[in-house]
């Protein structure tokens, strides 16, 4: 049994991302899957990018030093429209993280940690930084696990100055750069 509604749904997306030029994941395509995760696999998300997509969790991007934030429908409609967004200018808030993780701890207790002093709500408004050696010494995965979890004390972006870690290998080198 199929649902007609999302089926029609569906057809509208290829229908115009055929007649914009847009590539689409189909829900077949192998690249298919979570924009969070498949966006950077592919290759498309870059340092210095600014992305935004219908997806809380777009602030994963930072891991990349790639500022994304999540947007509505309404706003991705009219950024699609008119490559434009009206969006209210956010606060900055850097969170240095220094020494070394004690053995057993990850991205995730230091997200965590931080919900716990700043409060669920306590980033509202802002984008995140992070930086400091404990930061430096994370993996790409906790990165990525520090930056998807901003959104879960309320920020809108979070970013992680981009190194040699955070540079992502070209999984399609034809692929234009910013094709996202």
């Amino acid at each position: 049994m199929t649902d007609a509604g999302g089926q029609l749904q569906v057809d509208y997306f290829r229908q115009n991302a055929a007649h914009f030029g847009i590539e689409l994941f189909d829900v077949m395509d192998p690249r298919q899957g979570i924009e969070h995760v498949v966006a950077h696999e592919q290759g498309l998300v870059m340092p210095g990018m600014v992305i935004a997509a219908g997806d809380s969790h777009t602030t994963t991007y930072g891991a990349f030093g790639a500022l994304g934030f999540g947007i509505g429908t309404s706003e991705i409609e009219h950024l699609l429209a008119t490559q434009t967004l009206i969006y209210r200018t956010l606060k900055t808030m850097r969170v240095t993280v220094t020494g070394e993780l004690p053995y057993g701890c990850s991205a995730k207790d230091i997200i965590l940690a931080l919900i716990e002093d700043i409060g669920a709500s306590g980033a509202t408004g802002y984008a995140i930084e992070f930086d400091g050696p404990a930061i430096d010494a994370l993996s790409m995965e906790g990165r990525m696990t520090l930056c998807n979890m901003a959104v879960e004390a309320g920020a809108r972006g979070a970013i992680i100055a981009p190194d040699e870690k955070g540079v992502p290998l070209r999984a399609n080198p034809q692929m234009p750069t910013g094709a996202l």
